[in-house]
């Protein structure tokens, strides 16, 4: 189970009960799930996945097309860095097929958005909607990027309101 799925459940269980369950996780895992409960479940830092797919932006499409044709589940989008691991964009993995093969991935990138984990979820449906998104980086202060924000997470929340108020946001 992904950490951000344990994180998320965690924020329906008591508190109490918390400690308890990550006494029994490895402590490398549940040092990942505190920190992401720190968040919130309301903000970007609540809702990411910490196992993403992230390239150098000097790779060729070539590169990572081979990379990416040996993986399975193939995703959808990749986060693409510097050299020193700082957020450049993000490209859609469908992308690859139309750009020139000796195209350096920092080249072809598609979309340059991203967020801080302290973003709350108005906010994030708000550019999810503006920009037609899939996935939407989150980046620490740094702006290495840290997780990423996928559509389904942002219609989940919009569902869990609509049960609870009865009325669209």
């Amino acid at each position: 189970m992904h950490v951000s799925s344990i994180a998320h459940l965690f924020y329906r269980i008591n508190p109490l009960r918390i400690r308890e369950i990550l006494k029994f996780m490895g402590s490398e895992r549940a040092q990942k799930v505190e920190r992401l409960l720190d968040f919130g479940s309301e903000s970007a830092g609540g809702m990411i996945r910490t196992t993403f797919w992230k390239f150098d932006g000097d790779l060729t499409v070539k590169e990572a097309y081979n990379q990416l044709f040996q993986k399975t589940p193939k995703p959808e989008a990749v986060v693409v860095t510097n050299g020193n691991e700082k957020f450049i964009g993000t490209f859609y993995t469908k992308d690859l097929l139309d750009s020139d093969s000796l195209a350096l991935l920092k080249d072809i990138v598609s979309e340059k958005k991203f967020v801080y984990p302290n973003v709350g979820i108005n906010n994030l449906i708000a550019i999810f909607s503006k920009y037609n998104l899939r996935i939407l980086p989150v980046v620490d202060k740094d702006k290495k990027p840290i997780g990423v924000v996928r559509i389904d997470a942002i219609l989940e929340k919009i569902e869990e309101r609509i049960k609870t108020t009865n009325e669209f946001i």
